[in-house]
């Protein structure tokens, strides 16, 4: 009689086929969560790693820029004079020899409320002297405290319509110790968030293959 209960029994309804299928959807579970947190480690350490290494190269750069030549150059605001030609030069050999893509550049006149600064000297580029820098929303807290605090800062990674940037700030000290500019690092890293989106599919694939199997 017990045997012909158990063969009326639906399925899903047997003690032995729960037990089994509940192993099975939590080993399958933490799989999936395995490789999710395996993909945010990697998705963080690439993060920190950029931006470390930008925030190396700005404050280096900082070192590099005359305060005197650079104080010259925003009282004439031309690019036409020794001192911005001297400091241009120092700061394309700063991007060329960290093998960076864009212009680095220094930044004055910062004015959180209406989002915006200046240029003052950019490695390349037609950028003039006291040229407005119209800044979206995510630069504005660490530009601002590399001027307010004088500390180096990084963004995070963020978009905006020219493409996929991290951005470093490195402020640039006078004689005696005030800040009167901030060196701009900008590194594209679209490449970086196409290998990151490979990881992520590599990493959903094995997790899926893994929870199958």
């Amino acid at each position: 009689e017990e045997i012909q209960l158990k063969a009326r029994l639906p399925v899903w309804r047997r003690l032995g086929y729960r037990l089994g299928g509940s192993f099975l959807l939590l080993t399958a579970i933490g799989i999936l969560v395995s490789g999710f947190l395996q993909y945010r480690a990697q998705d963080q350490w690439l993060r920190q790693s950029l931006g470390t290494l930008l925030l190396n190269i700005a404050r280096t750069g900082a070192l590099l820029v005359d305060p005197e030549r650079h104080a010259e150059v925003e009282a004439t605001l031309t690019q036409d004079s020794e001192a911005y030609h001297r400091l241009r030069a120092a700061l394309a050999a700063i991007q060329d020899e960290n093998r960076i893509e864009t212009p680095i550049y220094t930044l004055t006149g910062f004015d959180a409320a209406r989002r915006q600064a200046h240029f003052m000297v950019m490695s390349r580029g037609p950028g003039y002297p006291g040229e407005p820098y119209p800044l979206v929303p995510v630069l504005l807290e660490p530009l601002g405290r590399a001027f307010r605090e004088g500390v180096a800062t990084h963004t995070d990674i963020y978009r905006n319509q020219s493409g996929t940037w991290i951005t470093a700030f490195a402020p640039i000290r006078d004689a005696n110790g005030r800040v009167f500019a901030v060196l701009d690092v900008d590194y594209p890293v679209g490449v970086y968030m196409a290998e990151l989106a490979a990881v992520r599919r590599r990493f959903s694939l094995h997790a899926l293959a893994g929870a199958l199997l």
